[in-house]
């Protein structure tokens, strides 16, 4: 397995991304989520994974103050922590692990949904030139954490959770946020979400319409009209971007959907196989197995019972 990042550093003294630390737990003082608008929400998350689970990483950037993850896509390993942000481009389903946290010490995280209608109007004057032909395919991407992104974010923080501020104040804050992340190493991958007639954006509207029909039979001929692309090049592209196939992407998707399901408890494993699309129930098993290293019911004992992660 490839690690992309070259490892993850130890916590050391406040500075960069882990000075935002004492805010996060400060607005969220036990492990869950919140909500702040925006398409920003605070992760907390205060024990580490003892085995890689299955879920899937949003469009959005993430930016660690305190902890590591692990999300691996087709075999290859990115760690973020307090010095490595990652952002993705698409959804697209991954492993993922929580590597460094602690009751004294949790996993702090703040994600930003990526939304290409705040993007698009940056593009013209942050790339005037348009994008370098060599701009990155591939969804997931790692890379340094800038003091400048993490001085705003502090700043939008601060001012989203102030009634006072929360609206044109956070508004502007938000908005230099997006311009220092569009102008950091991960801005092309993220800019390409946003330019009409890239590979990206096509793949996006295929990847909307499969996880809206993820039970559906599909005809990749569809899903290649649906990004505006020949099947040649729909099928280069999506690989590119997900490293999956669309059926591989499919079948994830009804897979996760199912184990959901199953740890609801309010189904058993063939009712599950077929509300996500699966006609036998044999095949179900063996791809359940194959995905999640252990059988339906294997897969939901071992699960119950322990601590909810808070996923990709």
């Amino acid at each position: 397995m490839l690690v992309c990042n070259g490892g993850v550093g130890d916590t050391g003294e406040m500075n960069g991304a882990r000075s935002l630390a004492p805010l996060l737990q400060s607005l969220l003082p036990a492990d869950g989520r919140l909500e702040l608008g925006w398409g920003v929400n605070l992760v907390r998350q205060s024990w580490t994974s003892e085995r890689p689970l299955q879920g899937v990483l949003s469009s959005s950037v993430c930016l660690v103050a305190q902890g590591a993850k692990r999300v691996v896509l087709d075999g290859k390993a990115f760690d973020y922590d307090e010095d490595h942000l990652i952002v993705s481009s698409v959804d697209v389903p991954v492993a993922y692990q929580m590597i460094r946290a602690s009751l004294q010490e949790p996993f702090l995280c703040v994600r930003l949904a990526l939304d290409s209608t705040r993007i698009a109007p940056l593009i013209p004057q942050l790339f005037p030139l348009g994008l370098e032909s060599k701009a990155p395919r591939s969804a997931i991407g790692v890379a340094k954490t800038e003091a400048l992104v993490v001085d705003v974010m502090r700043r939008f923080l601060e001012a989203a959770m102030d009634p006072a501020d929360q609206g044109l104040v956070a508004g502007l804050a938000y908005q230099e946020l997006l311009i220092r992340l569009v102008r950091s190493p991960v801005g092309a991958r993220i800019a390409q979400i946003a330019i009409a007639d890239s590979a990206a954006v096509g793949v996006a509207r295929s990847i909307v319409w499969l996880r809206t029909h993820f039970t559906d039979a599909v005809k990749v001929e569809d899903l290649a009209r649906i990004a505006h692309m020949s099947v040649s090049s729909f099928h280069q592209h999506f690989r590119s971007v997900t490293a999956q196939s669309p059926l591989q992407y499919q079948k994830a998707l009804r897979l996760q959907e199912a184990r959901s399901l199953l740890l609801a408890g309010t189904v058993d494993a063939g009712t599950a196989a077929h509300r996500v699309g699966y006609v036998s129930p044999s095949q179900f098993s063996r791809e359940y197995s194959r995905y999640f290293g252990q059988t339906p019911t294997r897969d939901v004992t071992s699960v119950l019972g322990q601590p909810v992660a808070v996923g990709a």
